[in-house]
C-alpha cells in the first residue's frame, strides 16, 4: 500500500542495523517502489516492475539506486554491496521460483 512504513532489523557481518522502508509507489499490477528513509546508506531506492510473459508467467525487474555514505572513501565499498546484493537477489529468485512453480506430480 502506498506511504506504508516497513521497519527491518538486518543482521550482516556481526552488525545489526535498523531499515525504515517507504513505499512511494504502488501501480498494480506494474510497478513497486520503495525508499530507505533509515538504512546504512545516505540513499537507497528499489524500484520492481512487472511484465506479462504469458498468461502464466510474469517477469520481475529490479532497478536499486544507491547513494553511499563516507562521500569518496564510500567508492571503496562497491564490490562489497555489488556482491551482497547479487547474492540477496539470487537467494530471493531461487525462493520465488520455488514458491510460484507448479508441484510436478508423477
Amino acid at each position: 500500500i502506498e506511504g506504508e512504513m516497513i521497519k527491518l532489523d538486518i543482521k550482516q557481518y556481526y552488525i545489526s542495523f535498523r531499515w525504515e522502508i517507504i513505499v512511494e509507489q504502488m501501480n498494480f499490477p506494474t510497478i513497486i517502489v520503495d525508499k530507505a528513509l533509515k538504512s546504512p546508506f545516505k540513499n537507497f531506492i528499489h524500484k520492481r516492475t512487472f511484465s506479462e510473459i504469458s498468461n502464466v508467467r510474469t517477469r520481475m525487474n529490479d532497478t536499486v539506486v544507491i547513494e553511499l555514505p563516507f562521500g569518496y572513501f564510500g567508492k571503496f565499498l562497491v564490490p562489497f554491496i555489488k556482491s551482497d546484493l547479487n547474492k540477496l537477489f539470487a537467494y530471493r529468485h531461487q525462493k520465488t521460483v520455488a514458491f510460484f512453480e507448479p508441484i510436478k506430480t508423477s
